[in-house]
């Protein structure tokens, strides 16, 4: 206000001025009013009392306004309008103005300038975001996307302060800001920036590893291929880190004290803070680090390198598609990174890597995970998502490209991402069978074997504790059924247990199978398994659930046709598309006359034994035929199989 601070001391009432207030001069309508008061459980008359809660305000604000500069709270017919007076203003849209208007410096290398503008943005803010206010689902949305805000502008003003030369007056900030922001990349690639500059090479190095430490402790990542690169560019020295000879660019501005000036002539010798944008790298190099613990796989290592790496690759017609399949778990994401890796130089254009989990997963649209990796790239992007596909092809029409595309469900996403410049090529991987018409080599990922298993164990707990229980270890693998995302997960529960020996381990798991499931991680084993049998039709869904029903291991389809009611001929194509997607295998019988029969594999047969999987309702009932009548219910929620006397309930 002109002369005083107004702060209303109701709860409410500091609500609507808040909401009011971030909807200056605009309507806020009634109904966003209520909802953020009350959100589900308004009052009996809201309209009611949100005019006495305004009345209230009005008195207030008036108390507090001494000219006709101040604000008025004007009545309108969908909501109330809180219209600002002259010279006034809201911090939030100062914030909002001055960060566009730094960032648009900083773009355009006026870096002085965007400094002070960054430093104004941020000296807006006087703690939390609609601190002292009890915020509804509007403004707790808000102070979420504001926060995210201010955020990007202190990565920002950081960014420009270390471009001029400041390391040394921010490395101390910084370094309170990566304590408070541990798994932020951006601030602790300018914190180890800031610290090589300041001739704190360790220091720097140690910033990276604990990054590391708490991207793998808390979300089973490691850091981005950008961060990865700034800590071999810190460990080698490397040439492109170092400042530009050219003085900073100055502006109209303020010029900064005497200090300062000395900070922004230190010796040029120290590494630059930007870090290139992958849309600016040239050439294009967006696949992920490849796995420490990496074991094996030599044959298809050798097999994938000689077809995607190959000299006179580039003088073949066509796009080359290798697809790599197998069972959740198998490793094919590793395998592709390590052999995207090592035919690198095939490829001067560069490697383009996409990430489809969080589209079959249902956490992001497939539009915007291509369209993502695209604009990375360097693509000129369309207006829509049916013109994806052309931009890309346009754009790469004369470039030789790897294009990397993990867990690939469908042949239908790879639509919009094939390269069509000459020697180009695609890696696949998918946890189903694709059986692509454009695939130019299809291959398999087995299990690994006993010994390389037990080798990854000891990569990831340590060679002497796997070498004091070496049978332990190996029965540890074989329960893990040699998939190196479950290996993986037992070494990393037992690595930070240095009290547990490996035979706990194993009695743990022989006690409660499902416990592997459990510790895969969030996006682990259980999540795969549950989303290829959600990717399925529904009456393959009740074929599993139905085979899994069984008091018997195996099925055939003669009697998986009894138990559904269906054809021999649908059963044998539900029992492929099953198998296809890795949750029956084949169980191979030699001996003459004898039908192929199929079984559930070990973890999903833990998941429905779990009651993780819904139930059919299949009802067999009993007849003078030989064989028993079945009937399949597929839109019931709620069901249960009955196999008769000698048979047993699936429910869940």
């Amino acid at each position: 206000m002109a002369d005083r601070s107004v702060t209303p001391s109701a709860p409410k009432l500091r609500t609507i001025l808040a909401l009011l207030a971030l909807n200056a001069d605009t309507v806020a309508h009634l109904d966003q009013i209520v909802e953020e008061l009350w959100e589900h459980n308004p009052p009996g008359s809201p309209s009611t009392t949100v005019q006495t809660y305004v009345y209230q305000l009005r008195k207030l604000l008036a108390r507090g306004v001494q000219d006709a500069g101040g604000v008025t709270v004007l009545t309108r017919a969908q909501g109330y309008e809180f219209r600002l007076g002259r010279d006034c203003e809201v911090d939030v849209r100062t914030f909002e103005v001055l960060l566009e208007r730094g960032r648009r410096a900083l773009d355009q290398g006026r870096t002085e300038e965007a400094a002070q503008l960054l430093r104004d943005a941020l000296g807006q803010w006087r703690g939390p975001a609609f601190g002292g206010v009890t915020t509804g689902p509007l403004l707790s949305a808000r102070a979420a996307h504001l926060e995210e805000s201010r955020k990007s502008a202190l990565e920002l003003r950081f960014e420009a302060d270390l471009a001029l030369g400041r390391h040394r007056r921010v490395v101390d900030e910084l370094a309170g800001v990566v304590k408070a922001q541990p798994t932020h990349e951006g601030f602790s690639a300018k914190l180890m920036t800031a610290l090589y500059r300041c001739g704190r090479r360790v220091e720097a190095l140690e910033t990276y590893q604990r990054l590391r430490a708490e991207f793998v402790a808390q979300l089973g990542l490691v850091p981005s291929a950008a961060l990865s690169d700034l800590h071999q560019a810190v460990l080698t020295d490397h040439p492109s880190l170092l400042l530009p000879d050219t003085a900073p660019v100055r502006t109209a501005l303020a010029p900064e004290p005497s200090a300062e000036t000395e900070d922004a002539l230190e010796p040029a010798m120290m590494p630059i803070t930007v870090l290139p944008l992958p849309a600016q790298r040239s050439p294009v190099a967006q696949v992920p680090p490849a796995s420490f613990h990496f074991v094996g796989r030599q044959a298809e290592v050798e097999t994938l390198t000689e077809l995607l790496g190959s000299a006179d690759a580039g003088n073949r017609p066509g796009l080359r598609m290798v697809e790599v399949a197998g069972p959740p778990g198998a490793g094919k994401t590793a395998l592709a990174v390590t052999v995207a890796h090592q035919v690198r130089k095939s490829y001067p254009d560069g490697q383009i890597f996409v990430d489809l989990r969080p589209v079959n997963n249902g956490e992001a649209d497939l539009g915007d995970v291509l369209a993502e990796a695209m604009r990375a790239a360097g693509v000129q992007m369309p207006a829509f998502f049916t013109g994806l596909g052309y931009a890309f092809r346009a754009w790469s029409a004369e470039q030789r490209l790897l294009v990397v595309v993990d867990d690939v469900m469908s042949v239908d996403q790879l639509d919009s991402i094939r390269p069509s410049g000459p020697g180009s090529a695609m890696l696949v991987t998918s946890r189903r069978r694709l059986h692509s018409p454009g695939v130019t080599f299809a291959m398999e990922v087995p299990p690994l074997s006993t010994e390389d298993g037990i080798r990854m164990l000891a990569g990831v707990v340590g060679q002497e504790r796997v070498h004091a229980e070496l049978q332990q270890a190996a029965a540890l693998v074989r329960m893990c059924e040699g998939l190196p995302r479950l290996i993986g997960a037992v070494g990393a529960r037992l690595a930070y247990r240095r009290s547990w020996t490996l035979a706990q381990m194993r009695h743990r798991i022989v006690a409660d199978p499902s416990v592997l499931l459990r510790i895969s991680g969030n996006a682990g084993l259980r999540e795969t398994l549950l989303g290829n049998y959600h990717s399925l039709p529904e009456l393959a869904r009740a074929a599993l659930r139905a085979v899994a029903g069984r008091e018997v291991d195996t099925v055939s389809a003669a009697e998986l046709a009894v138990l559904l009611g269906i054809s021999v001929a649908t059963a044998e194509d539900l029992l492929e598309t099953l198998a296809d997607a890795y949750l029956v295998e084949e169980v191979l019988d030699l001996s003459p006359g004898a039908s192929t029969r199929f079984r559930v594999t070990g973890h999903v047969r833990e998941l429905t034994d779990g009651h993780e999987l819904p139930a059919a309702v299949l009802q067999s009932g009993f007849s003078t035929s030989p064989l028993p009548s079945a009937s399949l219910v597929l839109d019931s929620e709620d069901a249960v199989v009955d196999h008769g006397p000698a048979g047993r309930t699936l429910t869940g």
